[in-house]
């Protein structure tokens, strides 16, 4: 059953955006797995509040970090080293745009209510092993189910000196 789903669906394309959308609940859900580990899975409701204010505003410079370097743009049955290099350099420029908030805030007390550092660098570990999980899991399930079928044969090449 999931192999003729698989076979019927193997020469379409996954739209960009649905895609870049998956990648903005993975981020998100990273982002919530952070706050749950930083705070031994036990939040108050100030701190559920304060995520919500730091999920909206760490998913709005994520669009924009992945609006700049593109990493939905692959093909993601295709994941190469070339989309993990893009999914890396947005994650980092994430990382930075959320380091200069915390900075920004810290100047001018009261504009935003930092996001905690510790908080911020099991959010960027979390989500990134996460999004090169997700491309890799959808690479091999992809390769497993569409050559499944494929007949071989083993031969043997006799007399062919070096290139054998």
């Amino acid at each position: 059953m999931i192999h003729k789903l698989f076979q019927s669906f193997s020469h379409r394309f996954v739209s960009r955006w649905v895609i870049f959308a998956k990648d903005l609940i993975i981020l998100a859900s990273a982002l919530m797995a952070a706050y749950l580990l930083r705070f031994n899975f036990v939040l108050s409701s100030e701190q559920v509040a304060y995520m919500g204010l730091h999920l909206g505003t760490s998913t709005a410079m994520a669009i924009i970090s992945f609006l700049i370097f593109k990493p939905y743009e692959g093909i993601i049955r295709h994941t190469s080293v070339e989309d993990i290099m893009r999914l890396s350099k947005s994650l980092f420029m994430l990382a930075v745009m959320l380091v200069l908030l915390n900075l920004t805030s810290y100047y001018f007390p009261g504009f935003y209510h930092q996001l905690p550092y510790s908080i911020l660098i099991i959010y960027i570990v979390v989500g990134s092993f996460m999004l090169l999980f997700s491309r890799m899991a959808i690479k091999i399930l992809f390769s497993t189910f569409s050559h499944s079928d494929i007949k071989r044969d083993n031969i043997l090449i006799y007399g062919a000196g070096q290139g054998g």
